[in-house]
Parts: structure tokens; sequence; C-alpha cells
């Protein structure tokens, strides 16, 4: 007795029940934990008003895997109930046998309320993929701004080329023209004026070359002699 009722109590706080089915006959019996999963089973009596409970969408799959029953198999199947508009899921294994006495098909085994499980795995499931999502699109403007920077980066190498071989031809021109310059001029002072401007235009040029050397690096296209 005490063990009966050690019983008892275990299935009903984790809201499990024992029951018997007849799938031949289409009798149902739920033991004394149905009502802790929900009132409306302490009443049935039959597979059908059994079956008026669970939810619409299941019924097809609950009846085929019920009528599927044979002696020695087993049913173990998940499915919902759906009493005064509220779902419940529940999991119920079976195992199908003959009984003695009568020659009747009978299953016998536990049905749980796992709904809270369910809520928690859903919960779980959602959190996963809303991080999931958040992981996504922050991974998209990482890379829409590495791409951004890749751009930017080789417009400006491609922007200090351009510019640097156009400063390059006008500055040829000018040291040719200070050398010529410095060379024909009969006026020391005037002379002086050119080799001044030469020089500039030399140190100038190699800051010029220094730019082009830097577009080469970026772009990795700089030879190494």
């Amino acid at each position: 007795r005490k063990s009966e009722l050690g019983l008892q109590l275990a299935q009903s706080m984790a809201r499990v029940t024992s029951w018997v089915g007849y799938p031949l006959e289409g009798g149902v019996e739920l033991g004394q934990g149905a009502g802790r999963i929900d009132g409306a089973l302490e009443h049935i009596e039959s597979w059908t008003e059994f079956l008026e409970l669970v939810h619409p969408d299941d019924r097809s799959r609950l009846r085929l895997a019920w009528r599927r029953g044979r002696a020695g198999g087993l049913m173990d199947i998940e499915f919902r109930l759906l009493i005064k508009g509220e779902c419940i899921d529940v999991h119920a294994m079976a195992e199908f046998g003959i009984v003695e006495k009568t020659r009747m098909l009978r299953a016998s085994g536990m049905m749980q309320d796992i709904t809270e499980m369910r809520a928690v795995q859903r919960a779980l499931r959602n959190h996963g993929d809303h991080l999931e999502r958040e992981v996504a699109e922050r991974t998209a403007e990482l890379v829409d701004a590495r791409n951004r920077a890749e751009r930017l980066a080789k417009n400006k190498s491609a922007f200090l080329a351009n510019v640097s071989h156009e400063i390059r031809t006008p500055m040829n021109a000018v040291l040719g023209l200070s050398q010529l310059g410095m060379r024909e001029s009969q006026n020391r002072k005037i002379a002086a004026t050119f080799e001044q401007i030469l020089q500039s235009g030399e140190h100038l040029l190699n800051v010029v070359n220094d730019v082009l050397d830097l577009s080469k690096l970026e772009a990795g296209k700089l030879t190494v002699e």
C-alpha cells in the first residue's frame, strides 16, 4: 500500500498517469494521475471520447498509431490535447499484448504532460534562432564595412598613383628647363635661381616617388631590387 501511494504521488508530481486501452473494443482507462494533466481526463471511458480531446491536427496520426498496434509491439508518440482552448503536449507510450483469459488485444503504458518541457525547448530554440539572426546581421555589417574600407583604400591608392603620375610629368619639364636655364644663363644670380629651382624640384620629385612607392605597397605591386 505504501509503495502504491508513493507511485501515485510520484506520478502526480511528474504529471504522469498510467493508462490501459483496448484497440479492438475501443475502451480506455486512465490512472489516478490523469487529473493532474487535466480534469477532463478523469471521466474518459472510451477511445472515441479521448480522441475528441486530441488536437484535430494530431488525431489522424494518433489514430493510425493506435490501429497499427499488434501483440508484442510498442507505441511511442507525442501529440497535443486541446481542452477548453488550451493545448497540452503529451508523450504517450504503450506496449501491446494479448490478455490470456479473454484473448483481447490490450495496450498498457504511461502518459505524461510535457507541456512545460516543450515550452522551454521552444523558448531555447527561438532564443537560439534570435542569436543566429543577430550574429548573421552583425557579420553582414562587418563584411559590408570591410568591403567599404577595401574600396576606399583601393580608391585612395588609385588616386595617389594618378596624382603622382600627373605631377611627375610637369615636374620633369620644370627640372629640364631649370637645368637648361642654369647651363645657358650668363648671369650668375639668375643661374643660382635656376639651381634653387632644380634642387627644390628634385626634392619634390623624391616626395612624389615616395607616394608612388606607398601606393605600390598598398596594391602589393612593389618590386624590391
